[in-house]
C-alpha cells in the first residue's frame, strides 16, 4: 500500500455568540436551574442569533483550522 500523505494539520471551532444558563431558561419555562443540572448536567448553552447561521460558524472554525495549522486555503485538497 502506498503512502498518499494525508494528515490532519489543524483544527478549529466556534460557537454562538448568546448563551443562555439554566437561571435564564427557568424564567421562561417551568423548571429550574438545579432541576436541569441535576438531570442532564447541563448549566449553559448557546444560541444562534439571527446573524449567525451554520455557515458562519462553519467559515469561523475553518478560518481557526487554517490559521492553527499555519497554512492558505490554497494548500487544501480535500475537507472532511
Amino acid at each position: 500500500m502506498t503512502n498518499i500523505g494525508i494528515a490532519i494539520t489543524g483544527s478549529g471551532s466556534a460557537t454562538p455568540k448568546v448563551s443562555l444558563s439554566n437561571q435564564k431558561l427557568s424564567q421562561i419555562v417551568e423548571t429550574s436551574d438545579e432541576w436541569i443540572g441535576t438531570r442532564t448536567g447541563i448549566h449553559n448553552r448557546r444560541l444562534a442569533d439571527t446573524t449567525e447561521s451554520l455557515c458562519t460558524l462553519a467559515t469561523q472554525a475553518s478560518l481557526a483550522a487554517i490559521a492553527q495549522a499555519n497554512i492558505t486555503c490554497s494548500d487544501i485538497d480535500i475537507i472532511i
